[in-house]
């Protein structure tokens, strides 16, 4: 290889790890393509949660009230396959826009309170706002165990909708 070629190779390095830095700079700051959680209003929590395959069931009803199915139970001396049915409320808490989700930043919260549950923790908000999802991380903080409620859906042979739509609905509505 003669010195051309090695300073042409040199400069091509060179020309892409600046442009990388000045990628990773810009998306750092702009925050774009960065996740955030979805942000929906109290009404957008309203109706039917499911998790663990559809053993979890949890329905959030219009004026606070709660009802919950086999609900897992978060309290650390709970174990693996303990847990909770019962009425109760729920309580929504929205968090304000600003915060870094990477960095633990704020999420909207829905907490539940079910008598003779013990104690339930708060449900964080995550996925997207047409496929919202609730979840409570428990356990170890360095290997928690993830829990996840989402919307039921529904399989047609050509196409997945919500169950909340209409018949005939080609794209999912959220349930309301």
């Amino acid at each position: 290889m003669d010195r051309v070629d090695w300073a042409i190779g040199q400069g091509v390095t060179g020309a892409a790890l600046l442009l990388t830095v000045a990628g990773g700079l810009h998306q750092e700051w702009t925050r774009w393509h960065a996740y955030e959680p979805p942000r929906l209003e109290r009404g957008g929590y309203v109706g039917d949660w499911i998790g663990g395959g559809g053993a979890y069931r949890l329905r959030l009803g219009e004026n606070g009230e709660a009802e919950g199915d086999d609900m897992p139970l978060v309290d650390e001396n709970a174990g693996p396959w303990d847990s909770c049915s019962g009425t109760g409320t729920w309580t929504f808490a929205p968090q304000p826009e600003a915060g870094r989700p990477a960095h633990g930043g704020p999420r909207d919260r829905i907490t539940l309170t079910i008598p003779g549950c013990g104690a339930l923790r708060d449900w964080q908000a995550a996925g997207t706002v047409d496929q919202p999802q609730l979840f409570v991380a428990e356990g170890d903080p360095s290997t928690p165990s993830v829990i996840t409620l989402h919307r039921p859906w529904v399989r047609t042979p050509n196409r997945t909708i919500s169950s909340c739509s209409p018949p005939g609905t080609a794209l999912p509505m959220p349930c309301a």
